[in-house]
């Protein structure tokens, strides 16, 4: 899994290089992920 930040949102892509969430902050990501994975 590994993110990637942009100017407005943080996306999170698993190992398969397919995407798991967008959220605005990179914090709100890996807050969602780790509720949620």
């Amino acid at each position: 899994m590994y993110y990637i930040t942009y100017d407005n949102e943080t996306v999170v892509y698993n190992s398969d290089n397919k995407q798991l969430v967008k959220c605005p902050t990179e914090q709100e990501a890996k807050e969602y992920i780790h509720d949620n994975l």
